[in-house]
């Protein structure tokens, strides 16, 4: 336990900002005292306990649990982190595994694991247009059709999503491979980042996953600039196929240019900026197309967007016109996985509430609302 608690500690500490003074302070304890117990040289008593878990805002369960490894996380970053970012992204790390831990579970219990729909295929790296539409294929889409609902369709293909909020700079997602806890995939869902980023990232990160199944060591911590690309490349023609990106486009002739990107945006669930990358790769534009729409949107509507480089966007608050909602993407299956188990008696109201990280109390009123709902049928 003084192994696990003096991990926990000094993570939680951290993601918190604090000094060991600081954390001391609120919790009673003199400085010497926790540090002490962060290095593991000694055990608190059960009242310590009970005022360290209280300073963090955590429960003694979070402060003593062991965490479960992830070994094939794709968790990349392209700079040195700082020590928060570091505690940062290992609080992430933690989140995840739990997280995975309780799905594979609650799935085991309910007999409902769904089949990984891309297992066993291979998806060449080397062109991501092509692995689009082989992975549109798989998935039942054609050429004309959009999507419309992005998370229930990876969640169906066998790929657990998960929905998280983090100011962590630069993280708009990762992904877990398939051999093990795995597939999966973890978008940041913070209200600074749009919807539309959010569902481009899902998507990128499975390509990630298709393309480069070999990139799931945890060791290997440096974004590879290439297969970022090739991840960006792959989400946009996933998102937005050739042909019927075309023929909008064309349908658009004679609008102003403006409104056909946000009309574009509309149909095919993507942001602006996505719409402008599809027309620099087709040739349609140069890459200075980004500065001029967001000049001329801001002259056009009296808009306050703001040209920012991808290692700026976060964590300053992203703008995208005409957006989207939140509940146009959201983690849905995991929630019904336990309120099934919940209506079998195959799990506890207090652990399904522990699952789905909400209070005992809020699982009561969500199952008698959907009761009620039934039986008004």
């Amino acid at each position: 336990m003084s192994e696990a608690l003096a991990v926990n500690l000094r993570r939680l500490r951290k993601v918190r900002k604090l000094t060991q003074a600081e954390l001391a302070k609120r919790a009673g304890i003199s400085r010497n005292a926790f540090r002490s117990i962060e290095t593991g040289d000694s055990k608190p008593r059960k009242s310590t306990f009970y005022s360290i878990a209280k300073a963090l805002d955590v429960s003694v369960f979070d402060l003593v649990r062991d965490i479960p490894a992830v070994g094939n996380m794709r968790f990349r970053t392209s700079r040195k982190p700082t020590s928060w970012e570091k505690a940062e992204r290992e609080q992430i790390s933690v989140e995840v595994a739990l997280w995975l831990l309780d799905y594979n579970s609650i799935e085991e219990i309910t007999g409902e694991r769904r089949p990984y729909d891309f297992k066993g295929i291979q998806f060449d790296r080397n062109d991501p247009v092509e692995s689009a539409y082989t992975a549109r294929a798989i998935l039942m889409l054609d050429d004309e059709d959009y999507i419309r609902d992005f998370s229930s369709l990876i969640q169906w293909a066998g790929i657990k999503l998960l929905l998280i909020d983090s100011r962590l700079k630069g993280f708009n997602g990762l992904s877990v491979g398939s051999d093990g806890a795995g597939p999966a995939v973890i978008v940041n869902a913070g209200d600074r980042i749009p919807v539309e980023d959010q569902i481009f990232a899902a998507a990128h990160e499975l390509g990630h996953l298709l393309m480069h199944p070999e990139s799931y060591d945890s060791s290997i911590i440096e974004e590879n600039d290439d297969q970022k690309k090739e991840a960006a490349t792959f989400a946009n023609y996933l998102l937005m196929p050739i042909l019927q990106f075309d023929n909008k486009w064309r349908e658009c002739r004679g609008m102003d240019w403006v409104d056909s990107v946000l009309h574009i945006k509309r149909l095919f669930s993507v942001s602006y900026k996505a719409v402008l990358d599809r027309l620099v790769a087709e040739s349609l534009a140069d890459s200075d197309i980004h500065r001029a729409f967001i000049s001329a949107y801001n002259n056009r509507y009296d808009g306050r967007l703001v040209f920012r480089e991808e290692s700026e966007a976060y964590p300053a608050r992203s703008v995208e016109p005409s957006s989207m909602d939140k509940t146009d993407f959201f983690e849905n299956r995991l929630a019904r996985l336990v309120m099934n188990a919940l209506d079998n008696h195959e799990i506890t109201m207090s652990r399904a509430a522990e699952i789905l990280g909400i209070t005992a109390n809020e699982v009561r009123r969500r199952v008698w609302e959907r009761y009620s709902f039934d039986s008004d049928g």
